[in-house]
């Protein structure tokens, strides 16, 4: 069991920021940082982020932490990140964006959104899909963008996103819009099922920080942030 010196480390990467934060495991705050990153609106609808902005705003604001304080840093068991809701990013096999990333602000999805909600009323799959959810942006990425749907290894959202940085996992949960990924929802937005992440529950641990997706076990920003090997990610 976590003893009083144990700290819990929060990432929440939202619309404007990153923002983490460093607290004891009975719930009170040590210090926070966090750093910035633009939003931009390419045409009517559009909120798009650079998922190299979220990367960079990240390790900024745990670098930050990490100088301030060093040697609560070294003391956290566990880590809950979080995120805007259904910015989606696909990855190529070798982990990098494949274009922009729909804010949580984005609404040129509503229209899919609405769509694949009548859609699966009518085939009676018992899934509810919201005007503008993870599932219809999705069926919009692929009718926009069909040559990314077509090559793209993963399909992660932004929270998915922070815990690949930090531990190579391939994850999300049921904030996502759904529990299990039914084939033919999946089939529905243009997609196969190999390219989702599996779905875990929120007491269930998602991956264990570091050694980060880089694959460097002496990596000089990991060491930086000085965050030990064995922190359960939720």
């Amino acid at each position: 069991m976590a003893g009083r010196a144990d700290h819990l480390l929060t990432i929440d990467l939202g619309t404007t920021s990153c923002k983490v934060s460093l607290f004891t495991t009975d719930g009170l705050l040590v210090a926070s940082s966090q750093a910035g990153y633009p939003l931009r609106s390419p045409e009517p609808g559009a909120a798009e982020q650079d998922p190299g902005d979220w990367q960079a705003a990240l390790w900024q604001a745990l670098e930050r932490m990490a100088v301030d304080r060093p040697a609560d840093m070294r003391r956290v068991v566990g880590i809950g990140p979080t995120a805007q809701m259904n910015a989606v990013v696909l990855l190529d096999d070798a982990g990098q964006a494949l274009g922009p990333a729909q804010s949580s602000m984005d609404q040129r999805a509503v229209a899919h959104g609405t769509r694949l909600r009548a859609e699966l009323l009518q085939r009676d799959l018992s899934i509810y899909v919201g005007r503008n959810s993870t599932c219809g942006r999705l069926a919009w990425m692929h009718d926009r963008y069909p040559d990314r749907a077509a090559t793209c290894a993963h399909v992660l959202e932004a929270r998915g996103l922070v815990i690949y940085w930090l531990t190579g996992e391939l994850a999300a949960d049921a904030s996502i819009g759904v529990r299990a990924w039914d084939p033919e929802l999946v089939r529905l937005v243009g997609f196969t099922p190999e390219k989702m992440p599996p779905i875990y529950p929120p007491w269930q641990a998602a991956g264990r920080s570091p050694p980060p997706v880089c694959g460097v076990s002496d990596c000089q920003q990991c060491q930086r942030v000085h965050l030990k090997h064995g922190a359960d990610i939720y």
